[in-house]
């Protein structure tokens, strides 16, 4: 073993390990680690070459084992040999079955994603469960190729080109400067056993395509293929931490989450370079298509109240303050109306809203606010009632007539919420704009002798709060 000690692949893994675990070891206090061990050569070599250092890095070993119940035989075989393996050792081994078809049908992925996400959430689990430090994974650099080739193939952004990380948050990859081959020699020559997965010889997956038929032809090009790559990821790697940095400052004095999106400052937003606004749009919406994103990112420059139809649903709008980006609400149909009792509490479902309506006697105090108004019930013209923004409506200002479409621009209220707003009307028109202005009639005067008051006693989905 003293020997072993010495192999250059051990060495690497051991620098390797020194960089992520800089501040953290201590000789005094053992670092727990959980290693991801499918029974793999990738694994299987991580697992013994952490069993070698251990003493000399002050490690604690623990190893986690996901049977995925996909393939039969194969699967059970695989388990045993961790056990078995991890016994030879004396290293703690916690397995879990899980049926990873089923959680991909119910999920609509596909087995590798449903696969990769219970593996992650099993290890997290542990590792939390039993107060461990970090959870080790096999990762290479022959699979760094191949996750940067596909991403880009898939066109992931410069995120997923930039490859697999040494190190995130609690996740280590203490084998991602070695290559698979270094790592199958090793093996080999010291015999150590480890299973192998058959379905890793199916070119019908896009991965084993690289390796098997891609990857050899560009080993050809490029005899240090692997190599170059690395030094490819660090870069693009370092690249995309500071395009986050930047992105992080943009959200932060740019991007508000409001009901039903988001609304970003204008100004801000295209202060910014369209590498650094398209980022924030992926990381805002997951989902965002790059013709989307495309259509968003300067959409600043666009008239105001332009709108985008984006797919799944959302919209991205122009507007005075901002650029909207979201789910627009229900329309509440310009038709509905809802008459008002004179003496009590009224509810109008579509708005959650309830209002106060009674009459005050003469003589006592006006509690002035936001949320009320006050109106000579002598002045009015029964029935009150609630309805909503139609075409060509107006209300008398100070000034004479004012359209409410030119009201609500003033007030800064956009498109998307303004059949939200529920209006105050009498007989001979529009009293109040609810959370916006009163009308300039039916005012308190030394002539009033009955005042009718109109109190906001709840308003559930207040549409000026979404501004």
């Amino acid at each position: 073993m003293a020997n072993l000690y010495q192999n250059r692949l051990i060495v690497k893994v051991e620098k390797r390990l020194k960089e992520s675990l800089k501040g953290i070891s201590s000789p005094k206090k053992k670092v727990k680690i959980l290693v991801g061990f499918s029974g793999g050569k990738d694994s299987t070599f991580l697992l013994y070459a952490l069993f070698l250092l251990k003493e000399r890095l002050n490690l604690s070993l623990f190893a986690g084992h996901i049977n995925h119940q996909i393939r039969g035989e194969e699967a059970e075989r695989d388990e045993e040999f961790c056990r078995e393996f991890c016994g030879k050792l004396k290293i703690p081994l916690f397995v879990k079955r899980f049926d990873v078809k089923r959680y991909a049908r119910r999920k609509r992925i596909s087995l590798e994603e449903a696969g990769r996400v219970i593996r992650y959430r099993f290890l997290e689990e542990m590792r939390n469960k039993k107060g461990l430090d970090f959870i080790a994974l096999g990762h290479n650099a022959t699979d760094n190729c191949e996750t940067m080739l596909l991403s880009l193939i898939k066109g992931k952004g410069l995120s997923g080109i930039a490859g697999i990380p040494e190190k995130r948050e609690r996740i280590i990859r203490p084998l991602i400067d070695l290559k698979s081959e270094e790592i199958d020699d090793f093996l080999k020559k010291n015999n150590i056993p480890y299973v192998f997965d058959t379905t890793n010889l199916s070119l019908s997956h896009p991965r084993n395509y690289l390796r098997h038929l891609v990857l050899p032809f560009l080993r050809e090009i490029n005899p240090n293929l692997e190599e170059t790559m690395r030094h490819t990821a660090r870069i693009l790697q370092e690249e995309d931490a500071y395009l986050k940095e930047v992105g992080a400052k943009l959200k932060e004095n740019g991007v508000r989450k409001i009901s039903g999106g988001y609304l970003i400052d204008k100004k801000i937003f295209l202060s910014y370079n369209f590498s650094v606004r398209r980022r924030v749009l992926k990381e805002l919406f997951d989902d965002m298509s790059y013709s989307d994103i495309e259509r968003v990112v300067g959409l600043g420059e666009r008239p105001v109240g332009k709108m985008v139809s984006l797919k799944n649903g959302l919209w991205a709008i122009n507007e005075p303050e901002g650029i909207f980006i979201g789910r627009l609400e229900e329309r509440i149909s310009p038709d509905s109306e809802k008459v008002l009792r004179i003496g009590g509490i009224n509810r109008i479902e579509e708005s959650g809203l309830e209002l106060l309506v009674r009459l005050k006697k003469r003589g006592r105090s006006l509690d002035l606010g936001g949320d009320k108004e006050y109106f000579d019930r002598d002045a009015i013209f029964p029935p009150l009632a609630i309805r909503y923004w139609r075409p060509g409506d107006f209300l008398f200002s100070e000034k004479g007539r004012k359209k409410l479409q030119d009201l609500f621009v003033d007030h800064k209220i956009p498109r998307r919420l303004r059949n939200q707003i529920p209006i105050l009307v009498d007989r001979e028109g529009i009293l109040w704009v609810l959370g916006v202005r009163r009308a300039n009639r039916a005012k308190i005067s030394e002539k009033t002798k009955r005042i009718l008051e109109v109190r906001i006693e709840r308003w559930k989905e207040n549409p000026i709060k979404k501004v």
